[in-house]
């Protein structure tokens, strides 16, 4: 059983925006889904690297050579000093795979 603190965890509120996002994007809400993938970030900023990374190949299939070199560096040094990943954090980095392929598929096929 979940203590109350456990409850309002930083790691417990992030899960939860990524729980409301992956139903967003599902319901192609997706300016709500990036709402709450902010929201996400702000609590579990470990997994920056993988949103970097995922801006970098989004910039990549638009053809913005500059702006994806950018991010891939970003990602790069996030990466180097983040901190070895548990079991937790690696669903947590699926989900945010998931949400942003699926918000850049959206956003490229509009461009």
């Amino acid at each position: 059983m979940m203590n109350a603190v456990d409850k309002y965890s930083t790691d417990n509120i992030a899960d939860n925006e990524m729980i409301i996002a992956v139903d967003d994007v599902v319901k192609k809400d997706y300016d709500s889904a990036v709402v709450r993938i902010k929201k996400a970030l702000a609590r579990l900023r470990d997994l920056k690297a993988m949103v970097y990374s995922n801006i970098s190949s989004s910039y990549s299939k638009m053809g913005r050579d500059k702006e994806e070199q950018r991010y891939f560096n970003d990602a790069r040094d996030e990466y180097d000093s983040s901190s070895e990943k548990s079991e937790e954090c690696h669903k947590s980095w699926v989900m945010f795979d998931y949400i942003n392929h699926a918000i850049n598929d959206r956003y490229v096929a509009l461009s």
